[in-house]
């Protein structure tokens, strides 16, 4: 399975963490939408999309009042997040919005940081509200940017060798938000593999392995192989559907296997010290809500199976038809349970995520000074 990295950039209010949900797959960032409170914080997240695994970083929004200083220290701390290498610098736009001059010296910052050939190879414009984007007036989006005099608009495209592309953050049509996913993890597919030297863009890690085996204690990202799996065992648990019990079920079983060799991969790296306490706490929490949603499948099986005699029945009345309803409602009742239940762990998970990222922000803090 192939793996792709990202940092979110972009002013606040553009929607930058709705874009870090949309391509998650699942709301675990703080957004304007959601919530009152806009991102603060450096978050950062996993998700499973078909054969690739998705690694997001979402910054804090840059606001006018921040000073280049400022937005440079948090670039660095979100660079130091990403030690196995950046694919992708997602610099997020409003469609239609005011581009300023503001836009261009914070892209002068991620150069001074990335490196200029960097971002004129791997950085790309991405402007949300796209349902705003009106079909009817202009055939398509790059027709729409050709047509913009904004100059400054002129310029980020010509430093990002004009990769520019539209996201609707809103829409709830899976055949569009795959569509949309589809074309970043091309673009950024690409861009990895015409690029792969330059994107290794990593924290001078030079121990030997013995001296990391020995140190796995004070070493953070050693860590991380085990909230990844962790991210994309909860993610899989939030997609619950016991319409297809059978199917649910064989999904389980996997998860299951999953989230045991998680288990036993927390016990090898502890060995006893007490560094993964918090770690082997949530994927036992994992492994138990993994194994609540396969219990409740294997009853929802029974259940339809049930209901599906019912129906054929020769004797069919209308009690029995009743009864066969009312067998349906319990397994929605179900279902509902356990998507509570996902969406519990899913918060924990978050929390977890929050811990380690301020423990390696720390870390890279103290090392750089």
């Amino acid at each position: 399975m192939k793996s792709i990295t990202i940092i979110l950039v972009g002013k606040t209010g553009n929607g930058k963490s709705s874009t870090g949900n949309t391509i998650l797959c699942r709301s675990v960032f703080n957004s304007m939408a959601s919530t009152s409170a806009v991102t603060k914080e450096i978050q950062l997240n996993y998700s499973e999309y078909l054969d690739t695994v998705l690694k997001v970083v979402d910054t804090p929004g840059i606001q006018d009042s921040d000073s280049i200083q400022s937005f440079n220290g948090t670039i660095k701390r979100a660079k130091s997040l990403c030690p196995e290498g950046l694919n992708a610098i997602v610099f997020v736009m409003k469609f239609n919005g005011h581009v300023t001059k503001e836009d261009l010296d914070a892209v002068d910052v991620l150069k001074s940081i990335f490196g200029e050939e960097f971002i004129k190879k791997h950085c790309i414009l991405l402007m949300t509200h796209g349902d705003n984007f009106d079909l009817e007036e202009i055939e398509n989006f790059k027709d729409w940017c050709d047509l913009q005099e904004n100059k400054y608009l002129k310029i980020l495209l010509e430093w990002c060798e004009e990769r520019i592309l539209l996201i609707d953050n809103k829409t709830k049509d899976k055949n569009k938000i795959n569509n949309q996913l589809n074309s970043l993890i091309d673009l950024v597919s690409a861009m990895k593999e015409e690029h792969a030297s330059e994107s290794k863009i990593s924290l001078d890690r030079s121990q030997s392995k013995k001296k990391r085996k020995n140190a796995a204690s004070k070493d953070p990202f050693l860590k991380e192989e085990t909230l990844r799996e962790s991210s994309l065992l909860v993610q899989q648990l939030g997609q619950i559907s016991l319409s297809d019990p059978k199917g649910q079920k064989k999904r389980m079983e996997m998860l299951k296997k999953r989230s045991e060799s998680l288990l036993k991969h927390i016990r090898d790296q502890d060995r006893c010290s007490g560094t993964f306490r918090e770690y082997m706490g949530h994927a036992f929490n994992i492994r138990n809500s993994i194994e609540d949603q396969l219990l409740s499948t294997l009853d929802a099986v029974e259940i339809c199976k049930e209901s599906k005699a019912m129906k054929s029945s020769e004797e069919k009345n209308d009690k029995m038809d009743k009864a066969s309803d009312d067998i349906l409602v319990s397994v929605r009742l179900m279902e509902l349970r356990l998507k509570e239940d996902a969406s519990r762990v899913e918060v924990e998970n978050i929390n977890v995520l929050h811990r380690w990222v301020t423990d390696i922000l720390h870390s890279a803090t103290a090392n750089a000074s």
